[in-house]
Order: structure tokens, then sequence, then C-alpha cells
């Protein structure tokens, strides 16, 4: 795939994201994975994505950076929303957040059975002021 096939396969999978269109995360997921250094599953991934949702229902992601070496895509990216319910030992507090992420997504989908796709570290949550 070109530069320009992975940057647009990369929005099409924050897009889905951001739309909550986690039925659609087969195209973009591998079968297995590592995240947060531990083996997981797509199942996995796209639970952990349906609890992000459901404590923050306005949460979405915007691509600061995006950095591209052959079929590899790392992004820098800025989660967004407003926690309903506890999110990372957080109560509730209604007000707008962010946090910044790196993640390592799957950047080849022919080469997605055989590959593997990892995220950093979760940041801690940080409102800010309303």
């Amino acid at each position: 795939m070109s530069d320009a096939e992975l940057r647009d396969f990369f929005q099409r999978y924050i897009d889905a994201l951001n739309a909550h269109e986690l039925h659609s995360m087969t195209e973009f997921i591998h079968d297995e994975l590592i995240m947060n250094g531990h083996p997981v599953t797509r199942d996995d991934v796209i639970a952990d994505q349906e609890d992000h949702t459901d404590a923050v229902p306005d949460f979405t992601s915007r691509v600061k950076d995006l950095a591209i070496d052959g079929d590899r895509v790392a992004a820098r990216l800025f989660n967004q929303g407003t926690p309903t319910k506890e999110w990372f030992g957080v109560p509730p507090h209604r007000r707008h957040g962010r946090v910044c992420r790196v993640r390592l997504p799957p950047a080849n989908p022919e080469l997605r059975q055989s590959r593997t796709s990892a995220t950093a570290p979760q940041a801690t949550v940080s409102p800010r002021a309303a």
C-alpha cells in the first residue's frame, strides 16, 4: 500500500471509531494482537471500546500526528469526551476531558492476519475545566 492508501485506511479506522461503528472493526483490527503488553483478541479490543463509549458517549479521537514506515503506522491521537459513568477509576464529572495517546494499529489489511498491533498504555484522564 502507498503512504496515501495507508493514511486513508487509518482515517477510515478513526472515522469508524468516532461513529461508534464497532461492528466494522473486523476490517481494521487483527484477530489476535498485543495491547498494553498483553495478548488480546479483536473481541477484547471491541469490548474495551464499548466500555469507553458506554462511559463516555461522546468519545471521539482526532489524529494529531501520523507517521508511516513501510507497512507500519504510528499515530498520536487526542481522545476527548464527557464521562457520564466511572471511567479509568475516575467518577463521572460531566466535564469534557481530553487524553493523548499513541496507537500502532494494523496498517496493512493484506497483512492483518500475520501482523500484530499495539497501543501505548492509556494515559491518565485529566478533565478540562468547564
